[in-house]
């Protein structure tokens, strides 16, 4: 399906029409039955819950709980896969799904500081990133005025909490050793969410991408292309 803006999302609709032409009906109809899955499994409330999805099965052959901390970042990758098919929350077949799982995001949000998620754990920056994402998405797709605040205050929270090496690791940048400051993994995350607000027009601070860039071109390999999790040379964190 991709992961919304450049990668599909605001194609809004023509992924089906390519896969059309192409020939790819089967291809199309595998993804009607995920976004189906998708939308079977929401939670009344809006957000995917990861470890009470099954709460909302039929058939009762789901597994594999997840964490309850991961529920706003699990909600943004299932949105990202709506959006990406041509939803937004006031078009397509899905929109109710998509205008129910913004308003969760929207109503999670810490209206101090934009975060999109608890500050708890160890991750809770990519449940950020990829809510924040989602929501970038959702508004820059639709316009759908009620979502520009609060994508703008989501994308003003990556801004603040970029670390003094130029990009972004798991949590603030106060509460981690100065030698993993950084790493590849969330900020490339966090660089989609910059990139998704150029493509839409919202505001941004502009120094966030080059110093994000500055900080890839530090990792990465020049004799190998590789670029490396947290020091130029390794492998990735996968």
């Amino acid at each position: 399906i991709g992961i919304g803006g450049g990668a599909g999302g605001k194609f809004g609709g023509k992924y089906r029409k390519r896969a059309a032409k192409r020939g790819g009906q089967a291809t199309q109809r595998a993804v009607e039955w995920g976004l189906e899955w998708l939308k079977r499994h929401q939670d009344p409330e809006g957000f995917w819950d990861c470890d009470a999805f099954e709460m909302q099965c039929t058939d009762n052959r789901c597994l594999g709980r997840g964490q309850p901390t991961n529920d706003p970042g699990v909600t943004g990758l299932a949105l990202l896969a709506f959006l990406g098919a041509g939803n937004t929350p006031t078009s397509g077949p899905y929109k109710d799904v998509v205008k129910k799982g913004v308003g969760y995001l929207k109503d999670i949000q810490d209206p101090e500081d934009g975060c999109l998620t608890s500050k708890e754990g160890t991750h809770y920056m990519y449940n950020h990133a990829i809510a924040c994402l989602a929501l970038t998405e959702a508004y820059g797709l639709s316009r759908w005025a009620p979502l520009k605040k609060h994508a703008r205050k989501a994308l003003k929270f990556i801004h603040d909490t970029k670390n003094p090496g130029k990009a972004w690791r798991y949590n603030l940048g106060d509460e981690i050793d100065p030698l993993e400051m950084n790493d590849v993994s969330v900020s490339g995350w966090m660089i989609m969410c910059l990139a998704s607000a150029k493509d839409f027009g919202l505001s941004f601070e502009k120094e966030d991408v080059s110093d994000a860039l500055m900080y890839i071109d530090e990792m990465t390999d020049t004799a190998t292309g590789r670029t490396g999790y947290r020091e130029r040379g390794s492998f990735s964190s996968r």
